[in-house]
């Protein structure tokens, strides 16, 4: 009998290696009733304020000018292209993630992590919208299926609910040395880091099952 696996995957709403992290994690474990995921928050700009900023206009200053960032955006559409994600850069938006972690936090308590986190991403990423408006996430999710009851993601957000979750999740990256995004640790202690291509991402897994901790 197979023992199972249980895999921590830490990615930020607005990385999108994160999203390609984790179609590809979801790609490898589907099917399988041997392997559950965890997600856990993970913020690149902790100190980011809630009011969006345009992110031509920030990667341009971060890294060098608009055509740098041409051409790295071009470099990201390539390589998701095969795991079904058309990027879409034009007036996409930055913004503080917290409001998103704690939602895919509520829909974690709820079986539903793996829709919400997809329904976020999708919203920075293919729709260039603000994930960090509650309205606009809150409709990301009844838009693209997840089966939550808006309301009730309403009123535990309001309770403040998904904010120890997320605290939490930060100082665990913190006490595992996790600087970078996406990163995944499987049975607490093999680690992979970045998002692999499909087939090593299998191969991780395979050997995950042959050397059980």
């Amino acid at each position: 009998m197979n023992k199972r696996i249980h895999i921590d995957f830490w990615g930020d709403i607005a990385c999108p290696w994160c999203f390609i992290g984790k179609r590809r994690l979801l790609a490898a474990t589907e099917g399988r009733d041997d392997v559950d995921v965890t997600f856990h928050a993970f913020q690149l700009q902790p100190q980011r304020g809630p009011e969006p900023e345009s992110a031509e206009v920030y990667l341009a200053k971060r890294f060098g000018g608009a055509e740098r960032v041409k051409a790295m955006h071009a470099r990201l559409q390539e390589a998701a292209r095969p795991d079904g994600i058309e990027f879409k850069f034009e007036g996409q938006q930055i913004t503080n993630t917290r409001l998103a972690h704690r939602i895919v936090a509520i829909a974690q308590k709820r079986g539903q992590a793996a829709a919400a986190a997809e329904a976020l991403y999708r919203g920075q990423f293919l729709e260039g919208l603000n994930v960090g408006d509650l309205e606009v996430a809150l409709g990301l999710l009844k838009r693209h299926g997840v089966p939550l009851a808006v309301e009730e993601v309403r009123a535990a957000l309001d309770a403040g609910e998904g904010n120890e979750e997320v605290d939490r999740d930060l100082l665990l990256a913190a006490r595992h040395g996790i600087s970078g995004v996406p990163f995944v640790i499987a049975n607490d202690s093999v680690a992979m880091e970045g998002a692999q291509p499909l087939e090593q991402v299998r191969e991780f897994l395979k050997y995950v099952e042959e050397h059980p901790a």
